[in-house]
């Protein structure tokens, strides 16, 4: 048994290692969700591999990522020098960017044997307010 999956009960080895469809984990204060989800990331990551960072599903055509050549398959994983496991990282970086700064975004994206990492200069985009 992989240490990750030590000292967890089995509904909760179930939730980390469970890898076909969705898991939903309900239960009450204190029971260990937070646990078994981390450990839930940890067993993806260590065990099969998955890469971490942000995947990108979609990307708007002109949006300016897009347009600098950041496509939809590539995953996100650092955007200056903040490391990038969640959109809400993602969003914390880009709310702390000022518009006439530049922010170097680094992806992960696939090529024939492996994954090749990718640097992009990203300018950001006042957003129109109202």
């Amino acid at each position: 048994m992989p240490d990750i999956l030590q000292n967890l009960n089995s509904a909760q080895r179930e939730a980390v290692t469970t890898t076909e469809g969705f898991i939903r984990v309900i239960a009450g204060a204190g029971s260990g969700k937070t646990r078994a989800l981390s450990h839930r990331f940890a067993f993806l990551v260590n065990e099969l591999g998955i890469l971490p960072g942000v995947y990108i599903v979609d990307i708007d055509m002109d949006s300016p990522a897009m347009l600098k050549g950041i496509q939809k398959g590539d995953i996100l994983v650092r955007a200056g020098t903040q490391q990038i496991n969640s959109a809400a990282d993602y969003m914390n970086v880009l709310r702390n960017v000022h518009v006439e700064n530049s922010i170097d975004i680094v992806v992960r994206r696939a090529s024939v044997n492996a994954y090749e990492e990718m640097h992009f200069m990203i300018q950001p985009v006042k957003q129109n307010e109202g």
